[in-house]
């Protein structure tokens, strides 16, 4: 079974492998009649990717994979529909949330320099951070931020501080009034909010500004060449825009450019060769031209970080900021990203010394990227995925105490009870950039019928994880969907 990265307990099964070829196109030396992997990758995966393109609507998509020392990418697909133009390798996309790793690395080099201790308070570094709870102000670490389990609000607050070196300072001094929604450490909850904490740290420690610190951190060291942060440096290069299938049409997804203060949470911009670069330094592949990180920070990042027993709400499949799953009884380590209209996609498997990296130009980009990881690891690790089986039907009492209305960041869920079962209704409230073109609402799932998995897991008929969480007293109250936890509000 291949687990989704949100956090399914795998069955104790072998991986039942048969590795039957390769990523890349090989040559053969006529005289020894040994084959080696060339730079190119495998026809049958292009054919694959091109024949999801079709189907999901995806103008573009830029992919790389690296296995056994090898690596190769592609460029598919155009980067505008208004203004094509070939997508090509160096072809510069938003990777969104894969930011954060990013941040979790440099986070992690000051640790490792005895600036930053990862169980201090918040506080230490930034003497005047609050939050509405102020016992919350004073204890949240930075553990805690790494973890996404903070526990306040605005999980998806993306608000537009301008576009000076004040942004991120004023974007974190903007949280005062946020409440929390649930327990300081608790559970693991996606929160964009805690990397704007993480930023900002940055820049008083270092005392230059966030995007700096990244570069001389992270970029240079690692040849990132193509990466940045600001539209005003993309314009010059060759570089996607997002487009939203809406109805039979395709729409350009507007703005293009996220408010600099949201940076920290998802303002990469870069190639897929430099995402795969980043990648393959955390699997020990790459060596830096000065020193990053060593391998054991980096191994850290990549363990389980939070996991409650108590409260049985942590998950084990969150690390420091990497999120985690399993393939069979195989690691994987990873991330995605969802800038508007251009979803990515990273992931690793560290025992295979695997990862593939997909950079598309559509919202249905992200399911293009799953099914082309499912494809892969079977057809060239010999990992199957299994169908996901439900468990027996819920009771009455089961039903009852599951209903009801939850209400999140940008979203209000209710969970009501059909003749088919319980189902998810999901209702945009608000859309979580401004001006976003199309809306959120035009775009986003709304729910669904809903399969018990286990107890209080569930999955919508779209494969979205749906999760009812308990406090101390066994009582339902929060939903998780997704990655994002809503309080109980009826």
């Amino acid at each position: 079974m291949i687990k989704d990265l949100s956090g399914e307990t795998p069955p104790k099964t072998g991986t039942g492998r048969a590795v039957r070829a390769t990523p890349f196109q090989v040559t053969r030396d006529r005289r020894t009649a040994q084959s080696a992997p060339t730079k190119e990758l495998d026809g049958e995966l292009l054919a694959f990717v091109r024949q999801e393109m079709a189907e999901l609507s995806v103008p573009g998509v830029a992919i790389a994979l690296a296995h056994d020392g090898a690596v190769a990418s592609a460029g598919l697909g155009i980067t505008n529909a208004l203004a094509p133009l070939p997508v090509e390798v160096d072809t510069l996309f938003q990777i969104g949330s894969i930011t954060k790793p990013m941040v979790g690395t440099a986070i992690m080099s000051l640790v490792e320099q005895g600036k930053i201790e990862l169980d201090a308070p918040v506080q230490r570094y930034l003497p005047g951070f609050t939050v509405a709870d102020s016992h919350v102000a004073a204890t949240v670490t930075v553990r805690h931020l790494m973890t996404h389990s903070v526990g306040w609000a605005g999980a998806d607050r993306f608000d537009d501080h301008g576009g000076g070196e004040d942004a991120l300072e004023k974007m974190v001094a903007g949280m005062a009034g946020l409440e929390q929604i649930h327990p300081l450490g608790k559970m693991f909850s996606y929160n964009n909010t805690g990397f704007y904490v993480l930023g900002r740290i940055l820049e008083v420690i270092e005392r230059l500004p966030f995007e700096v610190v990244m570069r001389r951190r992270i970029f240079e060291p690692l040849g990132l060449d193509s990466a940045t942060f600001f539209a005003h440096e993309v314009i010059t290069s060759k570089y996607s825009v997002g487009h939203a299938p809406v109805g039979r049409g395709m729409r350009i997804t507007r703005p293009w450019a996220m408010p600099r203060s949201t940076n920290a949470a998802g303002g990469v911009i870069c190639t897929v060769q430099d995402l795969m670069t980043f990648l393959l330094f955390h699997l020990g592949q790459v060596e830096p031209k000065s020193h990053v990180l060593s391998r054991q920070s980096r191994a850290l990042m990549a363990a389980p970080a939070l996991d409650d027993e108590e409260f049985r709400l942590g998950s084990p499949w969150i690390g420091l900021t990497w999120r985690l799953g399993q393939t069979g009884l195989t690691p994987i380590v990873g991330h995605g990203g969802g800038a508007h209209g251009q979803p990515s996609f990273s992931r690793m498997l560290p025992s295979e010394g695997f990862a593939m990296a997909i950079l598309t130009n559509a919202t249905t980009g992200a399911e293009l990227a799953e099914r082309t990881w499912r494809w892969v690891v079977e057809r060239y690790l010999g990992m199957h995925a299994d169908s996901v089986r439900s468990v027996s039907a819920l009771t009455a009492a089961d039903i009852s105490e599951r209903a009801g209305a939850f209400d999140g960041d940008c979203e209000r869920h209710s969970v009501t009870l059909t003749p088919e079962g319980l189902h998810l209704n999901t209702r945009i409230k608000r859309d979580w950039l401004s001006g976003m073109e199309p809306s959120f609402s035009e775009v986003a799932s709304n729910g669904g019928l809903l399969r018990p998995i286990s107890d209080d897991v569930m999955k919508t008929q779209d494969g979205e994880r749906v999760e009812f969480l308990r406090d101390a007293s066994g009582t339902v109250k929060w939903l998780r969907v997704g990655t994002r936890v809503a309080p109980r509000s009826d």
